[in-house]
């Protein structure tokens, strides 16, 4: 079931479209009225038409219908007192008779658009949410016959005037812009992103009225965060104050658009928990590894004992990977044996970032790509670990990962790997210690050091970049190709790690898989 809230939001702009439609259209004087006529005379409505005051209003409708070009005074205030009449007496009939016809035919396309706007679509298919939504679509329509009898019998009506007394503004309503603003990040942002951007937009208009955006005062906004905190008290300050910053950057979307001259959001304060160590974090980038530490990582036991490589493959393949291929972290961990593709235009081996999966994700749009090989990951024997997979029926790259649907992503590997690297690598500065993705951040200087044009490193890292400069491919990019085996470090990786060797022992054997574990639990 939907609360009044979400309700009037499904509902309230269908409504103004309605009477905008109906008041710009001159010559459709009485249109609702006239469709009283369509409704009641529907086929498979049965005896509903049999009531004579019923039959009486398909009269008027009829005539309405004769006269609706050129309509006279006295047959304008004959019709719509008789109209008002019958409507108040027969009310009841009406909302029945509108109510089958939903019920028959489904919802309005609008209904169901705005639903998927507001996140609503998996609610409406509830048979008690449809239900629910039928009838308080059925009351809307009456109240918009009623209007639209009132403007017929005065020329006006009182929403109208409640309308004109609002200022006047060519800016879209918050509404109307929220639904360009999620159409706008569908075309560069992930699901997931997407899916948070919705909700977002949810909450604002649950809060906020809907007025053009334009009209939105710093005053106003300054109550804001006190309503967002009765709104949400399971939340905490972090979370809030998230919100707070995503109402903002919606703001600055609408500026861009010159929908209105400034962002109206104060400068809200940031929470203490947010301050004192997501702050510092966010504002903190990771630095790429120096090739000396590079050097370094490469001699601890992740790769000097053999069996780290078989019991736990991710911290033997999962840093080399990064070096070689810019991927990020949960982009690699990831992986499904499906992912390591072989392109026969170019004859070449890469790896498909895509989310098509339940447990994959990606940042953003740009994000899904294809990232060639590198010959040094083959020759180390990547491809031959990918087959010793693919014998034992294995799905995914790194087995031993667990997937945590909570965060959507995958675990048990960056904690461990910051424990090993903060006791077994030199630093260059003790006090500015690497992590995982400084790997990525190396792998990008690398390209970088090759004069490999930007554009073309946004491509292979997944980042967007302002302007596109390659085709679509069905495989790997040709020019990828090139730039990506370009990539050398001033040491022999091979020589230093050793090359994979299959094992006799089947990889279902030797691996404990957390996926496996889980299915048998459930």
């Amino acid at each position: 079931m939907l609360n009044d809230k979400e309700l009037s939001l499904l509902l309230e702009t269908i409504k103004h479209k309605a009477l905008k439609e109906s008041w710009d259209c001159k010559e459709s004087t009485g249109k609702s009225l006239m469709g009283i006529d369509d409704i009641l005379t529907s086929d498979g409505l049965g005896n509903l038409t049999r009531n004579p005051e019923l039959q009486a209003l398909c009269s008027i409708g009829q005539a309405l219908r004769a006269h609706h070009n050129k309509p006279t005074s006295n047959t304008i205030k004959e019709l719509t007192n008789t109209i008002d009449t019958l409507i108040q007496i027969k009310r009841e009939q009406l909302t029945l008779n509108r109510y089958a016809l939903y019920s028959e035919f489904g919802l309005p396309d609008d209904v169901i658009d705005r639903a998927n706007e507001l996140g609503l679509s998996d609610q409406l298919s509830e048979p008690t949410t449809m239900q629910q939504v039928r009838r308080a679509l059925t009351r809307q329509d009456i109240d918009v016959w009623l209007i639209e009898r009132e403007r017929i019998n005065t020329g006006d009506s009182s929403y109208d005037r409640e309308r004109r007394s609002r200022p006047q503004s060519n800016s879209p309503l918050f509404s109307e812009a929220s639904s360009t603003y999620l159409q706008s990040k569908e075309q560069s942002k992930s699901a997931k992103t997407v899916d948070k951007i919705r909700l977002n937009q949810k909450r604002f208009q649950e809060i906020l009225p809907d007025l053009p955006v334009d009209q939105y005062t710093y005053e106003q906004l300054l109550d804001f965060p006190e309503e967002l905190r009765k709104h949400l008290p399971q939340c905490g300050d972090k979370t809030r104050y998230d919100i707070l910053i995503a109402l903002s950057s919606f703001f600055n979307f609408c500026v861009e658009r010159t929908w209105l001259a400034r962002n109206p959001c104060p400068q809200w304060a940031e929470p203490d928990e947010y301050s004192a160590t997501a702050r510092v974090r966010k504002g903190s980038k990771p630095a790429p590894w120096s090739n000396a530490e590079l050097e370094r990582l490469f001699k601890t036991s992740y790769w000097s004992k053999p069996l780290v490589r078989y019991k736990k493959p991710q911290n033997f393949w999962l840093p080399l990977l990064a070096i070689f291929t810019g991927a990020r972290g949960n982009e690699l961990a990831q992986l499904y044996v499906e992912d390591v593709c072989y392109d026969d235009k170019t004859e070449y081996w890469y790896l498909d970032i895509n989310d098509r999966a339940p447990d994959k994700s990606t940042k953003n749009k740009p994000s899904i790509r294809q990232i060639p090989l590198h010959p040094t990951l083959i020759k180390l024997g990547f491809l031959q670990y990918v087959e010793w997979l693919k014998a034992s029926d294995c799905t995914h790259v790194f087995e031993t990962l667990k997937w945590d649907p909570k965060t959507g992503r995958y675990g048990g590997f960056s904690s461990s790997w910051q424990h090993h690297t903060s006791r077994n690598v030199e630093w260059d500065d003790p006090n500015n210690r690497r992590v995982f993705h400084g790997l990525r951040k190396s792998f990008a200087a690398n390209l970088l050091a090759h004069e490999v044009h930007r554009e073309w490193i946004a491509e292979i890292l997944g980042h967007t970049a302002e302007f596109k400069q390659t085709k679509d491919y069905t495989g790997v990019n040709p020019n990828l190709i090139k730039y990506v085996s370009e990539v050398e470090y001033p040491f022999d990786v091979v020589s230093m790690v050793g090359t994979w060797e299959t094992p006799a022992t089947p990889a279902s054997l030797m691996l404990s898989s957390p996926r496996k574990q889980t299915q048998k639990s459930a």
